[in-house]
């Protein structure tokens, strides 16, 4: 590991040394020109190049062109002559160092790189073929990083050394550097060592010399489209589902759980689908839920875990455990101290961990001796809390459980019952893990009377039960909470559990103000109860270690 991390840190240095170098290049002028040496000594002309054989003028304004491609098959391409006169009347040596997007500084449109040219005379710019000829155009073709990272445009440039003295101009030439990931990349190396070029500064300095700069924008002419097979390849991948994931969706909550589960294309963007891909449509809806947060968690902890003296952790949950993109929550709180192989996901229940069981192999994987769990939360004050309230209240109950009915107590049984299973199933398999549980806190219902545009869950169910006042909503929410609590309590107290199970109880940390939306807490909340569980991890460890 510390031998990964010298070379990592090698290769930052070196990659900052390069683009150190391009800027330097790019950014290149003689301060102290010869009197007399004009701003603009080249005249430089594009012409685009039709596939008819056909050309056409492209318009320079402001040292910038903009250039378009064509559509050629299925992909787009273009073909362009640049053109360059000295329009002094004394000879000139002249280098064009094409500077890319990827900091590639290339010398080789221009034969031998740095070229005599006589007064009024002119030259193409082109590239050498295999015969050793250069040739008089450059041919385009947009990448797929421009496509598939949703560029508008890019921007190049040539940057044009002109000098009254013939120079050496090999201290310009940069390789470029590695491309950000596309789905083309999958299950090709990843190695992003040290690039051959040389990190040393060299100095450019000639004696009557001048620079002169050609922008070049390129038009992205799929700007806001993708084939939706594209995105599907992007977002299967762990290397690019979560960058991909970002700029091409925003991420909404369920208006009926209050979960942050709905993906929803960001303004302006467009899928390009064709006849024969239409069910991908149903497949990207199906396939993305927590797809991009559970990837980007996956490699956090593949880092995370090289670290021998980390702790690993197993976890599993809901909300509280991962909330994509907008918050960060109670992992991502913990992510701080420790390795955590997380199967946690926006809107789960814990009917369906007991289903799927993807913890209980990894456990034994990943030498996990520490095991959270989050659960519960979705079961009670999700889709199914409107089916727990009476229509009228108990008239014999002064407490807040004269407006409930026997299914919500059933429904806590049922927890109860699942997590005593769970539990008892780890145990016997693990004889070393500790388990931690949780029990949220005492969430604010929405007063959608006095805040009708403020999206409820659960208030606005109570209300319609007509239970008021607000107050009187507050209540029944801390008795269900406190009811929630003392199960898992009796539970944990239970012989089989002592001293393998912890009940951390996270009520009352998160304040009125502290709130992100009904039911989840904002960023200073959910630290508040990352807190309350690394005190009880701590503990736990310091407990292993004197054993």
């Amino acid at each position: 590991v510390k031998d990964k991390g010298k070379k990592d840190t090698s290769s930052v240095v070196s990659t900052l040394q390069h683009v150190s170098r391009w800027h330097f290049i790019k950014n290149l002028q003689n301060e102290d020109k010869p009197e007399g040496f004009p701003d603009e000594p080249l005249a430089i002309e594009l012409s685009r190049i039709q596939a008819d054989g056909t050309s056409t003028l492209i318009t320079v304004a402001d040292a910038t062109a903009e250039l378009d491609y064509e559509k050629v098959g299925n992909d787009w391409k273009g073909t362009i002559q640049i053109k360059v006169t000295n329009t002094t009347a004394q000879d000139l040596y002249v280098c064009a160092a094409y500077l890319s997007k990827e900091f590639q500084c290339f010398l080789d449109f221009v034969p031998e790189r740095v070229k005599l040219l006589q007064p009024g005379k002119s030259i193409f710019l082109g590239p050498t073929g295999k015969d050793g000829k250069t040739k008089d155009r450059i041919n385009l073709k947009m990448g797929a990083v421009e496509r598939e990272y949703n560029w508008p445009q890019t921007e190049e440039a040539l940057k044009f050394i002109i000098s009254t003295e013939e120079f050496v101009a090999e201290a310009l030439t940069l390789e470029e550097l590695p491309k950000p990931l596309t789905s083309g990349d999958r299950g090709k190396s990843l190695d992003t060592g040290t690039r051959g070029f040389d990190t040393e500064e060299e100095s450019v300095e000639f004696s009557g010399w001048g620079t002169q700069t050609l922008n070049l924008v390129f038009k992205n002419p799929v700007f806001n489209q993708i084939p939706a097979s594209t995105l599907k390849a992007l977002l299967d991948w762990d290397e690019t589902a979560y960058y991909a994931a970002g700029l091409y969706y925003d991420v909404v909550a369920d208006e009926k759980t209050g979960q942050p589960t709905i993906w929803k294309l960001k303004e302006g963007i467009g899928l390009v689908v064709p006849e024969d891909e239409k069910g991908l449509l149903d497949d990207l809806t199906l396939f993305l839920g927590n797809k991009y947060e559970t990837a980007i968690r996956n490699r956090r902890y593949q880092i995370l875990s090289q670290d021998r003296s980390r702790l690993r952790i197993v976890a599993e949950g809901d909300s509280w455990f991962q909330y994509p993109i907008l918050l960060q929550d109670t992992l991502d709180q913990l992510y701080k101290s420790y390795a955590i192989r997380s199967f946690a996901e926006a809107g789960d229940t814990l009917a369906n961990y007991l289903k799927k069981k993807e913890y209980l192999e990894a456990i034994e994987k990943e030498e996990a001796t520490i095991f959270l769990v989050s659960g519960g939360g979705n079961d009670v004050l999700g889709d199914e809390f409107k089916f727990f309230l009476r229509e009228m209240p108990d008239t014999s109950d002064t407490t807040p459980k004269r407006y409930l009915n026997e299914k919500f107590f059933e429904t806590m049984t049922t927890l109860s019952n699942q997590y005593d299973g769970m539990f008892t199933e780890l145990l016997d398999r693990y004889k070393n893990l500790h388990i931690m549980v949780h029990c949220y806190d005492y969430i604010i219902p929405v007063d959608t009377k006095a805040t009708p545009k403020k999206q409820s869950w659960s208030g606005k169910h109570m209300i319609a039960k007509k239970i008021e006042p607000q107050a009187e909503r507050e209540k029944l929410i801390r008795f269900i909470l406190d009811e929630f609590a003392q199960r898992l309590t009796d539970l944990v107290s239970k012989p089989k559990f002592e001293g393998k199970v912890t009940f951390v109880d996270t009520r009352g940390l998160v304040d009125r103000n502290s709130w992100f939306d009904e039911i989840h807490p904002k960023n200073p909340g959910f630290q508040l109860v990352g807190d309350k569980f690394v005190r009880e991890i701590e503990k736990v460890r310091a407990e292993k270690k004197s054993a």
